[in-house]
């Protein structure tokens, strides 16, 4: 009987966003006759108790977070090398810049100076959820981190990208027989009918509205990625056309902004038209409910919200960043506008408010099955 090969996923936090769901929905979907698989994240969030429900073997690594920290950092460092030795894994894949940086030098470390006859060769792949250095940042401080990412590089012997555009942005400094382009999957989800999802939500969310009502949502992080400023300011400035159709939005999800879109929210006197209604698990099923899709990010992977978005047939407004374009490939999927583009988004949002866009369709490229086939031939 042939052995199972043991996969170790590494991923910087344990709370529940992009990196996490695709690194949880791996360690789900792999053969378990065929795969060992264990996760280590830092801290102890939802992730943890997802998986330890799920029968998956974790490991919390406290210090590890997204943060630069030399102390830190250090520690984590040895944490991760640690744990390579003593779990001899086949596959260490890693989610995350931090994780891409720290355990990619913790694992050449470990295959490299591991005493023999006992070292062994893992294949080390790292997966980019989109490239940090397009975010908002100082010039500098993007330089900086380019850098890091041509740096850790040379301890990935895969590169995973999950958008065509980072493929291209990869292709003019790393090598390209490290790339691999596979667009996150997903399965397809247990959607509740329009009327049941509208019920459950006005519940969840403790908002006022009925089956009339014209629902905007999105489902992300609270987080300045996502561009949510630029959604409440282009809602200031049509707000009065908003109200007139008695139209709502519906923010779902948590982070690190919370409070700050809170307080610009209230500034704005935009209570009464958008709300905030924190985390809801297992959000993709209320996706019905939702005349509208918005996602105003700057920047983005590929993400899971949009796929199952579309899947659901939700009509879909999104920056063109990342990933999207290649979901929302033309007129027919969704409108696409230019990130941070308060006119465009405007525009957009008035054009679907007042005459409906088609209902969009979810290619089957971006199926799970696909996903976890072309990730696990990586393993082999």
């Amino acid at each position: 009987m042939q052995k199972r090969k043991k996969i170790l996923y590494v991923v910087t936090k344990s709370v529940w966003g992009g990196a996490q769901r695709y690194v949880y929905d791996l360690a789900l979907g792999l053969p378990r006759e065929q795969c060992e698989v264990i996760v280590t994240a830092g801290g102890n969030g939802l992730l943890h108790e997802r998986l330890k429900i799920s029968g998956i073997r974790t490991i919390s690594l406290p210090s590890l977070q997204r943060s630069v920290n030399p102390l830190r950092d250090g520690a984590v460092f040895f944490h991760l090398l640690k744990i390579f030795v003593s779990e001899k894994p086949d596959v260490i894949h890693l989610s995350s810049p931090k994780a891409g940086l720290v355990g990619g030098l913790a694992a050449f470390f470990y295959k490299t100076l591991y005493p023999k006859p006992y070292t062994l060769n893992p294949r080390i792949i790292y997966t980019v959820h989109g490239w940090p250095f397009q975010e908002d940042r100082m010039w500098l401080a993007r330089a900086a981190i380019f850098l890091g990412c041509w740096f850790s590089s040379l301890f990935h012997d895969h590169i995973i990208l999950i958008n065509k555009n980072d493929l291209r942005i990869a292709s003019f400094f790393l090598p390209r027989h490290k790339l691999a382009l596979i667009p996150n999957g997903i399965h397809a989800p247990n959607f509740l009918a329009r009327t049941e999802a509208r019920a459950a939500l006005e519940n969840l969310s403790g908002r006022s509205f009925n089956q009339n009502t014209l629902l905007i949502g999105t489902i992300t992080e609270l987080t300045k990625n996502k561009g949510l400023p630029y959604l409440i300011e282009t809602v200031d400035q049509i707000k009065s056309q908003i109200s007139n159709t008695k139209s709502q939005i519906i923010v779902i999800g948590d982070g690190l902004d919370r409070k700050k879109l809170e307080a610009e929210i209230r500034k704005r006197n935009l209570e009464k038209i958008i709300s905030l209604a924190g985390f809801i698990p297992d959000a993709a099923k209320y996706l019905k409910a939702f005349d509208l899709f918005v996602l105003p990010s700057v920047k983005e992977g590929l993400p899971y919200a949009a796929l199952e978005a579309m899947a659901a047939g939700v009509p879909i407004i999104a920056s063109r960043v990342g990933g999207l374009p290649d979901i929302i490939s033309d007129s027919t999927k969704g409108i696409l506008v230019p990130p941070k583009n308060i006119p465009r988004l405007a525009e957009a949002l008035l054009q679907s408010i007042q005459s409906s866009i088609p209902s969009p369709t979810l290619d089957s490229r971006f199926s799970f099955a696909n996903m976890a086939e072309s990730t696990k031939n990586l393993y082999l």
